[in-house]
């Protein structure tokens, strides 16, 4: 797409690729030298097609831009009239055939704005309901997300997303657009979505931040192979050395937990005879009730297994 500007608003031109020739798409240092957006990339670059193969781009719409008063009260509302070009050649070509025009104008769309809803409005004669047009604002993945909805299919027809480093896709739904009864469906409705967003990224200001930097190439990875051999030795000699303080930490818990058991030892022959003999009647007396206990139960478990297995066998 292609906006020229004029004195009162701009030309549209929407060009598609022929899906039978390879496409050439633009080289990696000229997309990633800045943080352009991806609808400048698209809109308002002649240059990107004159560095194209112009043989394989095919025009199929062109259009002007109405005016900004129009498109509010006591106006229409109307933003483009869009109208494939091939179905314009059509009812030009053949001004006595009734079909032929009726056919014709039946592709020819509308792109309006709404004051009442702030939205914008796809009007297509094959539908009864016009498409509506919302943006979608995600601060958390700094993506802006422009959908063309229509309230009688769940699924959208296409959507267009634009990430927050300026580049972005384009989806299409080619199975709702071949319900529809239109030849050209596919053309109004990408016209349609980079038009809103063109206006939209204009009058919103959304602020695009520079893509991350690109992985090292495979030369100079060869290159510092070298480095790498030295940075893994010491690498292999740090982690050493970590095991030797690992085990010499160990160590030390150990003998620390043998300190203990020598200092308590040499704590209980400093008491007098009549206290170490209470404490080994305690210490006896105690596991001989932790003993009782265990025997206990597991008695009661034992019962508990006989009468599960005679309510079995009944």
């Amino acid at each position: 797409m292609r906006l020229d500007p004029t004195s009162a608003s701009a030309i549209v031109t929407l060009s598609r690729h022929d899906p039978n020739k390879h496409y050439k798409a633009a080289s990696a240092s000229t997309t990633n030298s800045s943080a352009s957006s991806i609808i400048n990339n698209v809109v308002g670059s002649k240059d990107a097609n004159k560095n194209s193969d112009s043989k394989n781009w095919q025009e199929v719409i062109s259009t002007t831009l109405e005016e900004e008063s129009r498109r509010h009260r006591p106006n229409d509302g109307l933003v483009a009239l869009l109208y494939p070009a091939a179905a314009q050649n059509v009812a030009l070509n053949r001004p006595d055939d009734a079909n032929a025009i009726a056919m014709a104008e039946t592709e020819c769309t509308r792109l309006v704005w709404d004051d009442d809803s702030g939205s914008h409005f796809l009007v297509h004669p094959a539908l009864a309901t016009p498409f509506c047009i919302t943006i979608e604002r995600n601060a958390a993945w700094s993506r802006t997300e422009y959908t063309l909805e229509h309230h009688e299919s769940p699924q959208h027809l296409a959507k267009l997303t634009r990430d927050g480093t300026g580049s972005g896709w384009l989806e299409v739904d080619t199975a709702i657009a071949a319900k529809i009864e239109s030849f050209f469906i596919v053309d109004v409705a990408v016209a349609a979505l980079l038009l809103v967003a063109a206006g939209d990224e204009r009058t919103a200001h959304v602020e695009t931040f520079e893509p991350p930097p690109l992985p090292p190439t495979l030369d100079t990875a060869s290159g510092d192979g070298r480095s790498s051999r030295l940075g893994g030795r010491s690498g292999k000699k740090s982690s050493k050395r970590k095991m030797e303080a690992f085990e010499i930490d160990v160590e030390s818990q150990d003998g620390g937990f043998a300190k203990f058991e020598q200092v308590t030892k040499e704590t209980r022959r400093m008491l007098p005879w009549p206290l170490r003999a209470a404490f080994k009647v305690l210490g006896g007396v105690f596991k001989c009730f932790v003993w009782c206990l265990t025997v206990i139960f597991k008695a009661l478990a034992a019962v508990v297994v006989g009468l599960a297995r005679c309510v079995g066998v009944k």
